[in-house]
């Protein structure tokens, strides 16, 4: 854009112009936004044409690395099938028989826990009786206060 009294050019930042001071007006300013948005435009739309360009020149040949690859990977996971399937029954069989072992260690956690409850019952029990006898002595000191 040029400034209006002088036709020097304007930089699109600028509110006055640089080599004879004259301030832009609103309608120069509306110009100089509407002539930044269109190169902005013109900008994009290049860079999006030249996007599709490359897109269509290069698919091509991703289409052929594509169908070029596509049997080898097909053939892996036919190769990788039956070394899934031996894993899987082998993940069964291991679960099998670790089965009577989860048992055996959930039993002899019970009987453990059987074990300590009926050792420490009778003791519990005396210590609770022994604890109740003295809180009603001290009960019965605190009234007589």
């Amino acid at each position: 854009m040029n400034c209006s009294k002088c036709s020097a050019p304007i930089a699109t930042r600028v509110t006055a112009c640089p080599s004879c001071g004259a301030p832009l007006s609103r309608g120069e300013l509306d110009r100089l936004a509407r002539d930044l948005a269109d190169a902005a435009k013109r900008l994009l739309d290049s860079g999006v044409s030249a996007i599709d360009r490359a897109a269509r020149t290069v698919q091509p040949t991703v289409d052929r690395a594509v169908a070029a690859v596509r049997p080898a990977v097909s053939e892996a996971a036919k190769a990788a099938r039956p070394l899934a399937d031996e894993a899987v029954r082998a993940g069964k069989e291991l679960a099998r028989a670790a089965k009577p072992l989860a048992d055996a260690t959930v039993q002899m956690a019970r009987e453990a826990t059987d074990a300590v409850v009926k050792t420490t019952k009778p003791a519990l029990e005396k210590a609770a009786s022994v604890t109740e006898s003295a809180a009603r002595k001290v009960r019965d000191r605190v009234k007589r206060r």
